[in-house]
């Protein structure tokens, strides 16, 4: 099955968003992990008022969201439309969520998700993740083994400011 872009789906016509993935409770690996988050969280809010927030687990989803909305955002979790009792379904929901969305940010703290970067991978859009991973061990295995370039990612508070950029150059940030 194709994946497209549908840009229109959370917000109206035109309407840029972020997508903030977030994995399996989003436990960091250290105290100084959920800060990290909201430091990410409180720069990009001011470039992007749109998000979807896309989890498999919904406390998380819904903490999130209302971070996001305390920050001044209008965040939403609507992929929850997609059929309660069918989990592929909401796994699809959540990843053309992240195709449509003009960039993807990643907390998933200490790790690599290649769920949010084959849906970036697919839009073109950029991906953030909120930690910096250039020291785990699965960053620098993907970096030594991977045969594609590796572009269009961006690490932790630092990389947030060329995560703008891109978005910019893409046309996205409101």
């Amino acid at each position: 099955m194709l994946v497209r872009p549908d840009r229109n789906a959370h917000f109206g016509a035109n309407v840029p968003f972020l997508a903030l993935h977030a994995r399996r409770g989003d436990r960091g690996e250290s105290p100084e992990d959920e800060g990290r988050l909201h430091e990410v969280l409180r720069v990009l809010a001011g470039r992007c008022r749109h998000w979807v927030v896309v989890s498999d687990d919904a406390s998380t989803k819904a903490r999130l969201a209302a971070s996001l909305r305390d920050l001044g955002c209008l965040a939403t979790t609507e992929t929850d439309k997609a059929q309660v009792d069918e989990p592929a379904e909401r796994l699809l929901a959540d990843f053309q969520a992240m195709v449509g969305a003009a960039g993807v940010v990643c907390s998933v703290k200490g790790g690599w998700s290649s769920f949010p970067y084959a849906a970036t991978r697919i839009s073109g859009a950029p991906l953030l993740f909120t930690t910096e991973l250039k020291e785990a061990r699965i960053w620098r295995l993907f970096h030594a083994y991977s045969t594609v370039p590796i572009r269009g990612t961006h690490l932790g508070l630092a990389g947030a400011h060329d995560f703008c950029a891109a978005l910019t150059q893409r046309g996205a940030a409101r």
